[in-house]
């Protein structure tokens, strides 16, 4: 096959080279650069300027010089800023030809070919153009140069953002989720055929937000590609969006006053509660007996933390006579979690006994996902910095636990469950494809009729969800023979505004499909900031909250 990458220049950030090189190595298919060249560049830009208007010219200036000084900021304190900030020269070798354009550029920045290069273009008969970095909003027959058309990133939800900047309105606006597309173009910005959707939970600032966004985005073209080269066609998720979505454009003086403002006003409140208050974000877990369509705090039991740590993501087990809540036990001096068991008497509301650290390893534990097979428990904890799904059986209850194997290996992976549908095992769980620091809530499902396989098969339709709403896992919860995903929802600058439970309605190789259940939250008591995460055995049901605690 053959695809073509248009670039406005040779030089290149490092996103875009990753996905370059990787097509570059793909056997049986063949790159052409397409490369253009700018020869009226300026004087379009004095253009610009005229037909905007000196204020609002000056407004787009005054938004770039302070996208330049958070880059250069935040690039001291962040890898991979830094490492996006790179410039890189493509190297012509790794392409067949390298063909010229001349691009006719009016207004809005929009690109269009005379005939010649359009000739020149279909005379390679690609089979796709991917746009690789520039700036140019591709109109007319360049559209229709390949087989299948071009696609394209927009880092935006393009079913209320069309435009740009990207990463930044969301920070703005203070939405929950920022989202991306992979789209094959059209005539109409951003609004072209969706070839993938995705969305991320949107960071405190325009510039983390816009890297998180490139970063995290990078292997699903990567997946897109490789379908394409194994289908030999694009598939669609969906053919039209609303065209009445807003094209957003770059912020006047107001909205960048306003962003500044809130900027300093965030670090200077996380300065104040962290340093000199000493107060910061504490879980703590609780226990009750009842459920139902509201989770009312009241008359729950509390387990009490201990000095300088908190418990999270609590499982719930009775066995041998015992209650037994399987916690994350998180240190913050050590700044890394192991998992603790706590001994619980009901009756009395109180703790028994505390068995500590009985899974510690030299990385962090969380989220100990615990299972009966065969009358023995296991458990799946998230081992995320082991870059791996590991299983872990129980010799001694609760307080002894033996390594069996990587059920999955080389995987980024958190809030790991299992289940077992109709003699199939299924986990479900949340990856990190890139390099981002950030997992984000895209879920992931893998199956096996055996529990001890190491050669889980990945559902055709990952990531099965991906929204920041209901995609990242929050716990599992069984009543009688129906099973329900407990998924996590964020806010803005906020990490657990609710949980909701999803019935699983359909799960196989081809189809997963679940419905909501109930949302909780604690708005009404205004002291709690967060939860997420809720599981129960049998009518026992543990959660944790989140408060604002005094921390040593």
């Amino acid at each position: 096959m053959k695809i073509g990458i248009i670039q406005d220049s040779l030089q290149t950030n490092s996103l875009n080279l990753e996905i370059i090189k990787y097509l570059s190595k793909k056997k049986n298919l063949t790159l052409y650069l397409l490369l253009n060249e700018h020869k009226n560049f300026s004087q379009n830009n004095f253009k610009k300027v005229a037909k905007k208007g000196i204020i609002r010219s000056f407004e787009i200036f005054f938004f770039n010089i302070l996208n330049k000084i958070e880059w250069k900021l935040l690039s001291y304190f962040n890898k991979n800023i830094s490492n996006y900030k790179k410039k890189y020269i493509l190297d012509k070798s790794i392409f067949k030809n390298c063909i010229k354009l001349e691009p006719i550029i009016k207004n809005n920045n929009i690109y269009r070919y005379n005939n010649y290069d359009i000739k020149k273009i279909k005379s390679l008969k690609l089979d796709l153009i991917l746009r690789g970095q520039g700036g140019g909003i591709y109109k007319g027959d360049i559209l229709n140069s390949s087989k299948d058309g071009i696609i394209s990133f927009h880092h935006g939800d393009n079913r209320w953002n069309r435009g740009g900047p990207p990463g930044f309105w969301e920070v703005y606006l203070k939405k929950a989720a920022s989202g991306f597309i992979i789209q094959k173009l059209n005539n109409e910005l951003d609004n072209g055929l969706v070839l993938f959707r995705g969305e991320l939970k949107t960071q405190n600032s325009h510039v983390l937000n816009l890297v998180n966004l490139y970063i995290s985005s990078i292997p699903y073209m990567k997946i897109i590609i490789d379908n394409y080269l194994t289908k030999k066609e694009l598939k669609e998720i969906n053919y039209k969006t609303n065209i009445n979505a807003k094209i957003l454009k770059s912020p006047n003086f107001f909205q960048s006053i306003t962003y500044i403002k809130r900027i300093i006003i965030y670090l200077f409140t996380i300065l104040i509660k962290r340093k000199i208050l000493k107060r910061s974000p504490r879980w703590s877990i609780a226990i009750k007996k009842t459920f139902g369509s509201k989770l009312i705090f009241e008359n729950s039991m509390i387990i009490n933390n201990q000095p300088n740590r908190f418990f999270a993501d609590p499982f719930i087990i009775k066995k041998d006579e015992k209650t037994i809540i399987f916690a994350e036990d998180y240190d913050y001096i050590k700044r890394r979690g192991v998992i603790s068991a706590i001994d619980i008497d009901l009756e009395n509301k109180k703790t028994k006994f505390i068995f500590e650290d009985i899974l510690k390893e030299n990385f962090h534990h969380s989220f100990p996902f615990i299972f009966e097979n065969d009358n023995d428990l296991y458990m799946i904890p998230e081992t995320y910095d082991k870059k791996s799904i590991r299983l872990y059986k129980c010799v001694q209850f609760p307080k002894k636990w033996v390594f069996v194997h990587d059920m999955i290996s080389n995987i980024k992976a958190v809030d790991t469950i299992i289940f077992n549908n109709k003699k199939i095992w299924w986990i479900l769980t949340n990856v990190n494809l890139s390099d981002s620091e950030k997992c984000p809530p895209a879920l992931f499902a893998f199956s096996s009729s055996d529990l001890f396989s190491q050669k889980w098969k990945p559902h055709k339709n990952n990531p099965i969800v991906f929204n920041v709403d209901n995609g990242r896992n929050g716990g599992l919860v069984k009543i009688r023979d129906e099973v329900f995903r407990v998924r996590q929802s964020h806010g803005f600058n906020l990490y657990g505004k609710s949980i909701s439970l999803a019935k699983i309605k359909m799960i196989n190789e081809k189809h997963y499909h679940e419905e909501e259940y109930a949302k909780y939250d604690f708005k009404e008591y205004s002291k709690i900031i967060g939860v997420h995460h809720l599981s129960n055995h049998k009518n026992l049901f543990t959660f944790d909250i989140c408060k604002e605690e005094f921390i040593k």
